[in-house]
């Protein structure tokens, strides 16, 4: 309630006015309803060119019922490009720990719905909301500091850095850390370098083997 104004649920508003057409004026419907046939009236005077959806509350747009299949498939398009942005967004924070991906969907709080952000992203909303009056622990802030770290060594270097080379360059930036937890934190990540394949020859031409002479001689 907004000072004196009632505010009347839209799924109520629909109801009442259907409820209307089956009783035999709108004043006993009203009397029925506990509102007033002005009221009611007007809410008939929008459900007839609206039809199913004329009470979308608030923030939303009403669309005439010729237009709803329209309406219908642009929310559909809504719905998928919203979680597709926020995984585009946020899907990097998915294995840098839980300190960086509450971080992401607190600056984001009013682009996109905390609740859409942590389904889609897979995490707990009651824990956001407890992080939220109570960060997590320094040593919490500072392992999830470190994974933000070898994941930008991970990739800068293309995916080739193990551990070891990974934590070689950690050391360069200043982190303490051994090659252990920096392996740990890798199996975490399900960070896993790249080998590079070594040359292998598989022809010998130094040999005493009959070889089948060349006919052709290449002309084809």
């Amino acid at each position: 309630m907004t000072g004196n104004v009632i505010q009347y649920d839209p799924i109520f508003k629909e109801n009442a006015v259907l409820l209307s057409y089956e009783r035999e004026t709108v004043i006993q419907t009203a009397k029925e309803l506990d509102i007033t046939p002005k009221i009611l009236s007007k809410w008939r005077g929008i459900y007839r060119p609206f039809k199913k959806g004329c009470f979308p509350g608030r923030g939303h747009t009403r669309v005439y019922h010729e237009n709803k299949k329209i309406f219908e498939l642009e929310k559909k398009l809504e719905d998928w490009q919203v979680p597709l942005e926020i995984l585009k967004k946020g899907g990097q924070y998915l294995h840098q720990g839980k300190q960086n991906l509450y971080n992401f969907i607190h600056e984001n709080r009013k682009k996109y719905q905390i609740i859409k952000m942590c389904e889609v992203l897979e995490a707990s909303t009651s824990t956001y909301y407890l992080w939220t009056k109570k960060p997590f622990s320094k040593r919490e802030t500072r392992v999830s500091l470190l994974k933000k770290e070898i994941v930008s060594v991970f990739y800068e270097f293309k995916q080739h850095h193990g551990s070891i080379l990974i934590t070689r360059e950690l050391h360069r930036r200043g982190y303490q850390i051994s090659d252990t937890q920096v392996s740990f934190y890798m199996k975490q990540l399900g960070l896993r370098s790249k080998v590079k394949k070594k040359f292998k020859v598989t022809t010998d031409s130094k040999h005493n083997l009959y070889t089948s002479p060349n006919v052709l001689n290449r002309q084809f």
